[in-house]
């Protein structure tokens, strides 16, 4: 059902989902609760989805599932125009702007904007994402417009230019199916219904703040006070669930150093991005008319240097090779060392099955760690394996500690390469092992109270490890421990948004930076406190990053094109 308010809140306008015509948009009367005389039926092939009322309330504007937008004088129950807002598409959900001029309408294939006096559409938006939109709403101040849809992405548009800025997501295996938009009056909180649960953001932090749940909750639009301090959602059950809002969250002071564009690289990229170990090369993907290359930059100018051909398989990776001019290319399901001057392929090293990942390479490495996710033991048996970077041979592989712990896809080596670090998870107690990287020998093994998350990292001077975990009641928490030893260094929490995705530690460890729900924004976390201390965004959607493997630099994929940036510096040791 989609209802709306009207005539100063006196009548309350509704469209029932039914499978049937006639469809029509129906009235009740606020003050006693009943159906006072509706509006004219529409045509059997206009499938009623959505009403919105006008700001001042005196007209309504419903959508049909064939893109038909229908505007109604609500005092006189009569319409005053129609008009096709999207002709190819399934539309879903139409919203006026505040100020009353504009009608925007979602659906599979795209945002039709609209002039509200005219129905003259006046702009079409189609970047939606692989599912597109089923619900649509303006921000309090009309200077942007929210989609969601199926795919668990809230998209921002900014009005005038109509580009998408901003993205906001829910935790990974959450669609939003049947989702629907609310903001607070004054625009800080963002909130989401989904069957059975309502998602809260704060806007400005771009940080998820809570769920709310309730017994039968259902997913219709839930409503905010005036005051911005309680929400409140219906349910199948009759009942109604009013929730108390938190306060804003406190900024973030500011950074010691901060996130430094060093270069703005106009260049379609195919989203595989690398740096070398020394971090004075960065190389980028490209795919034009099925021709495939690897474009070398000079971090230091941002200069195009090289191209070298790629080979034409489904799954082609590239990486360099710590002291070389070869890099190492996996096409499809083998690596091999190639020439990055021609493309050819200088040795066929070993088999990479799918869904595998590497440990960065160290500038001193002669080895390559490859964790595979499925072993022997079927699926979730992960594993590590080992090789040398010039003949392929396997050193050692490393498998999970004991049959409940999930061995983690983040291996790391020392700066030197003389060890690699694998970690072993399970809900409440895990491990990270040290391994002879030469001769595959167990030199430590160091318990960790809680899941390791992310990954883990050597200190710039090899002489600490640190690693982020779950602690009790989901808290997040970022641990170093001494190399030598094994003995905890210091242990600190971690403020929400906890690490989501894209994680990587920078700096020697000194700095945990990873992309959060929104997919537009890397934060920056000093580990010796756990306290962020620094945002980047870059502007649009990130759709890959990388960072050099002194963490001194940053690579990014982005719509706009590349980005190359020197990573804040935290306050502090």
């Amino acid at each position: 059902m989609s209802i709306a308010l009207a005539d100063r809140g006196k009548l309350l306008l509704s469209i029932a989902h039914t499978e049937r015509p006639p469809f029509r948009l129906r009235a009740w009367d606020t003050t006693s609760g009943k159906e006072v005389e509706g509006f004219p039926e529409v045509p059997a092939t206009e499938h009623l989805c959505t009403v919105a009322a006008s700001p001042d309330g005196t007209t309504a504007a419903t959508v049909a599932l064939n893109g038909t937008v229908r505007m109604w004088d609500v005092a006189g129950r009569k319409l005053v125009r129609a008009f096709a807002a999207i002709e190819s598409t399934p539309a879903y959900a139409v919203a006026w702007s505040p100020d009353g001029k504009l009608l925007a309408v979602t659906g599979t294939d795209g945002i039709a904007v609209c002039d509200a006096a005219t129905g003259r559409r006046v702009h079409r938006v189609t970047d939606l994402g692989v599912h597109g939109q089923t619900t649509i709403a303006f921000t309090p101040d009309g200077g942007h417009v929210l989609t969601a849809g199926w795919e668990g992405i809230v998209r921002s548009y900014a009005r005038g230019t109509w580009r998408l800025d901003r993205t906001l997501s829910t935790p990974a295996g959450r669609g939003l199916a049947s989702t629907h938009l609310t903001t607070a009056p004054d625009g800080r909180l963002l909130l989401a219904s989904h069957t059975h649960e309502v998602w809260v953001w704060d806007v400005a932090a771009d940080r998820r703040l809570l769920r709310l749940v309730g017994d039968g909750l259902e997913s219709v639009t839930p409503a905010v006070s005036a005051d911005g301090r309680r929400a409140a959602a219906g349910s199948e059950t009759g009942k109604v669930f009013v929730w108390e809002l938190p306060p804003a969250a406190a900024p973030i002071p500011a950074a010691v150093g901060a996130a430094v564009d060093l270069h703005r690289i106009p260049f379609a990229s195919a989203g595989w991005l690398a740096v070398s170990p020394d971090g004075a090369e960065f190389l980028a993907f490209t795919s034009t008319s099925g021709k495939r290359e690897a474009v070398i930059f000079d971090t230091a100018t941002g200069a195009e240097t090289g191209r070298c051909p790629m080979p034409a398989g489904e799954l082609v990776y590239a990486w360099f090779v710590p002291g070389s001019r070869d890099l190492l290319v996996s096409d499809d399901l083998r690596l091999g060392r190639y020439d990055r001057a021609t493309g050819a392929k200088r040795a066929d090293l070993f088999e990479v099955p799918v869904n595998a990942t590497f440990a960065p390479l160290p500038a001193g490495g002669s080895a390559a760690a490859v964790w595979l996710r499925d072993g022997a033991g079927g699926y979730g048996r992960h594993r590590v394996v080992v090789r040398d970077l010039t003949t392929g041979a396997e050193r050692f592989r490393v498998n999970p500690l004991h049959p409940g712990s999930i061995l983690g896809m983040a291996p790391r080596f020392s700066p030197d390469g003389k060890l690699l670090a694998t970690t072993d998870t399970t809900p409440t107690a895990s491990a990270i092992r040290l391994w002879d990287a030469a001769t595959g020998k167990l030199v430590r093994t160091i318990d960790v109270a809680g899941a390791l998350c992310s990954g883990n990292a050597f200190s710039a001077d090899g002489k600490e490890l640190v690693a982020d975990y779950a602690a009790g009641g989901g808290a997040s928490m970022v641990g170093r421990w001494a190399v030598a030893t094994g003995a905890p260094v210091r242990a600190a929490p971690v403020a929400p948004p906890w690490p989501y995705d894209f994680s990587v530690y920078l700096l020697g460890g000194r700095v945990l930076g990873y992309r959060g729900e929104n997919v537009s924004a890397v934060r920056f976390v000093a580990t010796a406190t756990g306290a962020a201390f620094a945002d980047y965004r870059p502007g649009g959607p990130i759709r890959g990053m990388t960072a050099s493997a002194d963490g001194r630099v940053m690579l990014f994929a982005t719509d706009a094109g590349l980005r190359v940036v020197r990573v804040p510096t935290p306050p502090g040791p």
